[in-house]
C-alpha cells in the first residue's frame, strides 16, 4: 500500500486543453494530436486514467506504450504493478527489472525506489532478476527506445509547422510534474504552458525535450523520510552490469 501511494503521488499526471469555446473549431493541435507526436506521454496519462479507474490491466497496456517510446514514468509503473501483482500475476523479480530501467538515467526517485525493491528480493528472485533483465533492457532501453520518440517529435514537428497559421493562442496547456502532498488531488506539481508558448522547439526537438524531462525528474521529490544521502545509492544498473558515465562503484578510487 505504502508503494501504491507513493507511485500514484509520483505521477499523478495528465496533460489537458483549456480550451474556450470559440477556440474549439480552430485548425490547432489538439489534446489528441499533440499526444499522438508524444506517445509517451499518451501511454502514462491513459494507463493512469485506467489504474484510478479500476482497471490495472488495461492500464498496463497503456503504460507499456509509454515504456516502448522511453517514458521512464511508465516503467516504473509497470514496476510497481509487477511488484504488486496488479493487473497481472505477481511477479517481483520483473517488477525489479523495470524500475532498474525506469532508473536508467538515475533519476533519484527511481534509484531509491529500485534499492528498496532490491532489499526486499530473496535470493532466488535477485537470480530470476539478472536473467530476464536483458530481455527487458534489449526492447525498451534507452538505446533503443529513445530514437522512437525521437523520430515521433520530429514528425510532429514537421506537422506542427504547418499548422501555425490562425492559431490565437488562447489554448492552455497543463503538464503535472512529479510532487507530494497529503492528498492525491493535489499530488501533482503543474507547469503550465501558454498556447503561444506551445510551438516552442522544447516539446518538439528531441534534445531539448530530453532536457525538459530531464529538470522535471532530476530533482527527488517522492520521499519524505530519511533515506541517507543520494550518493550512497548505487547508480549503476545490477542487471546490465554497466557503470553509469560519472558514477562509481564500490571499491572505486
Amino acid at each position: 500500500m505504502f508503494l501504491r501511494c507513493c507511485l500514484l503521488l509520483l505521477l499523478l499526471a495528465g496533460l489537458s486543453w483549456s480550451v474556450g469555446a470559440q477556440d474549439r473549431s480552430q485548425h490547432v493541435l489538439s489534446d489528441e494530436s499533440f499526444l499522438n507526436s508524444h506517445l509517451d506521454l499518451r501511454g502514462r496519462i491513459r494507463g493512469m486514467e485506467q489504474l484510478q479507474a479500476g482497471n490495472p490491466s488495461r492500464a498496463m497496456r497503456f503504460f507499456e506504450r509509454g515504456a516502448w517510446h522511453a517514458d521512464k514514468p511508465s516503467q516504473a509503473m509497470i514496476a510497481s504493478l509487477y511488484w504488486e501483482g496488479r493487473g497481472v500475476p505477481q511477479d517481483r523479480a520483473l517488477g525489479y527489472v523495470w524500475m532498474d530501467l525506469a532508473a536508467e538515467r538515475g533519476y533519484p526517485d527511481f534509484l531509491l525506489q529500485r534499492e528498496r525493491y532490491w532489499d526486499a528480493l530473496e535470493e532466488q528472485e535477485r537470480s530470476n532478476a539478472m536473467v530476464q533483465g536483458e530481455r527487458i533492457y534489449a526492447r525498451y532501453g534507452d538505446e533503443v527506445a529513445v530514437p522512437r520518440i525521437e523520430a515521433l517529435l520530429r514528425r510532429g514537428r514537421q506537422r506542427v509547422v504547418g499548422s501555425r497559421t490562425g492559431f490565437s493562442g488562447n489554448a492552455r496547456i497543463l503538464v503535472p510534474g512529479p510532487g507530494v502532498s497529503d492528498s492525491a488531488a493535489n499530488a501533482a506539481n503543474p507547469l503550465t504552458i501558454d498556447g503561444s508558448n506551445f510551438y516552442d522547439p522544447t516539446f518538439w526537438v528531441p534534445e531539448k525535450y530530453r532536457a525538459w524531462h530531464d529538470k522535471m525528474w532530476s530533482v527527488p521529490r517522492m520521499w519524505r523520510v530519511d533515506i541517507g544521502e543520494l550518493e550512497d545509492v548505487q547508480p549503476a544498473s545490477r542487471v546490465r552490469g554497466q557503470r553509469r558515465p560519472g558514477s562509481r562503484r564500490d571499491g572505486d578510487q
